[in-house]
């Protein structure tokens, strides 16, 4: 079995997201930063009512990372 190749589109960011809710955003960030991400957009408190923060992953992925606001 060969892994099949995933074409990148120009500019390196797929058209899929990941969204994860996660109960410490700033821990999982790091941990996801350590391991070759970046960041697209950084956390902030949306709309909808979650902060969230968009990265990338070395493969072009895009990991929505969420949680709602502890009051």
């Amino acid at each position: 079995y060969e892994k099949a190749p995933v074409p990148i589109p120009a500019d390196g960011v797929s058209g899929v997201e990941i969204y994860l809710n996660v109960s410490e955003i700033d821990a999982v960030t790091e941990r996801v930063l350590n391991a070759g991400a970046t960041i697209l957009a950084p956390k902030k408190l949306y709309d909808w009512g979650e902060e969230a923060v968009y990265l990338r992953d070395p493969e072009g992925h895009v990991i929505v990372l969420a949680a709602t606001p502890k009051n």
